[in-house]
């Protein structure tokens, strides 16, 4: 039988050590809860410490056994979400054992997500983006560079300095066309 609870008391408990209300209370309805309530009021410390040593393992072993049933995590993934914690976590030791369950859920949950992005080709890979970038400045370089190849006959043999100024803006409009056309080719792909 449970016993009788303040109003609220619940869901005090409940943000206390971070889980749903609803959870607490079918402990409660269960009678997990009653060695604790002195007064209708939960001892928050002994309770929270009861369920992280009695509790909280059972549950965790039928997770679990759940999280057995689901393929591994591919190794890209894992670099990924390696990233992730090393910035969010910090100090472990810190947290207690309901935190590190729901981050756990998170970063599942992130990592669901990345892969739905990258099958959806929203996301690519950094050394193809550095690979295509390196390429398209090398021709873009190629380009300027070739310029005065190109007009150096030419411009050796005119003497008006205004036609010598047209040839050159002739030329670096056409190299910078040609980075514009590339440019929006690169970017229709995408």
């Amino acid at each position: 039988m449970k016993k009788k609870l303040k109003r609220g008391e619940l869901v005090d408990f409940a943000r206390y050590i971070d889980e749903p209300a609803d959870k607490i209370r079918a402990w409660h309805r269960r009678g997990k809860l009653n060695d604790f309530i002195k007064n209708g009021r939960i001892e928050k410390e002994s309770a929270a410490a009861e369920i992280y040593n009695r509790i909280a393992p059972k549950q965790q072993q039928a997770q679990n056994k759940r999280w057995e049933k689901q393929p591994e995590m591919q190794p890209e993934t894992e670099a990924e979400v390696q990233d992730y914690l090393n910035e969010t976590i910090g100090d472990l030791a810190q947290l207690s054992i309901f935190e590190l369950q729901r981050r756990n859920e998170l970063e599942k949950l992130l990592i669901q997500q990345i892969k739905r992005r990258k099958e959806a080709g929203e996301l690519i890979e950094a050394e193809a983006v550095e690979r295509e970038g390196f390429e398209f400045a090398r021709a873009v370089r190629d380009q300027f560079t070739a310029i005065p190849d190109r007009l150096a006959a030419v411009l050796a043999a005119e003497t008006d300095q205004f036609t010598v100024k047209q040839l050159m803006v002739h030329e670096i409009n056409h190299v910078l066309e040609y980075v514009s056309k590339t440019l929006s080719e690169k970017g229709g792909k995408g």
